[in-house]
């Protein structure tokens, strides 16, 4: 993935992917895009392009009922 000119590796994926557990936040997978090297300009995107490409698959959903939680399906 490629975010703001930066490559996302597929080890930075995966840190971020391993916090989607039965429920998370948005802010438990930029920490962990963090603590994976990715730059702190575009950490927050990175997270961000994930969990949508990850709701579209139908991997993940938000809570509606207690935002700003997800959960995995």
């Amino acid at each position: 993935m490629r975010v703001k000119g930066v490559e996302i590796t597929g080890e930075q994926i995966s840190a971020m992917l391993s916090v989607m557990g039965k429920r998370f936040r948005a802010s438990d997978v930029r920490e962990a895009a963090m603590k994976a090297g990715v730059p702190n300009e575009v950490e927050m995107r990175a997270a961000d392009r994930l969990l949508i490409h990850e709701r579209k698959k139908g991997h993940i959903q938000q809570i509606p009922e207690d935002a700003p939680y997800w959960e995995k399906l």
